[in-house]
């Protein structure tokens, strides 16, 4: 059976992160796994800032993934194969980009009026905040973990 946004996946659009710099990003979750995929990254100190900008195969990384689950036959173990090798493929690291949900020590969803985000702890790290633009995508993602 084909994957289906919001019942095995979701997505969330704009998300920031402090990764290797100021990291804009979006997220793709599911049931095992948070993946945040960077689109944009800006990294630097005084007058030298980099400014870097990812692509799968020519195209913005959200636009691949948009277009790859409208596959039928891709399920989420494939789905959930195909980003790791796309983070690969543009050199982001697992250990930096990939969550692992049932080895975070503190995975919390946090919709207040001064902080929206998703916010996960592995074991024996610092905690991760990542900056949620946008009510809908951060309700949709309480509503898929039940957080």
């Amino acid at each position: 059976m084909a994957i289906q946004k919001d019942r095995d996946f979701i997505f969330v659009s704009k998300g920031t992160v402090m990764i290797e710099g100021v990291t804009f990003s979006f997220i793709i979750g599911t049931r095992r796994f948070m993946f945040v995929f960077p689109y944009e990254n800006i990294a630097g100190a005084g007058n030298v800032v980099e400014t870097n900008k990812y692509t799968i195969g020519g195209k913005k990384p959200q636009e691949f993934f948009a277009e790859l689950i409208t596959d039928p036959d891709l399920t989420v173990e494939k789905f959930e194969e195909i980003v790791r090798e796309k983070m690969a493929s543009v050199q982001l690291s697992e250990d930096k980009y990939l969550f692992e949900l049932a080895k975070l020590e503190e995975f919390n969803i946090k919709m207040g009026f001064l902080s929206k985000g998703i916010y996960l702890k592995r074991l024996g790290q610092s905690r991760v905040g990542i900056g949620v633009s946008g009510k809908e995508d951060i309700l949709k993602a309480k509503e898929f973990y039940g957080k």
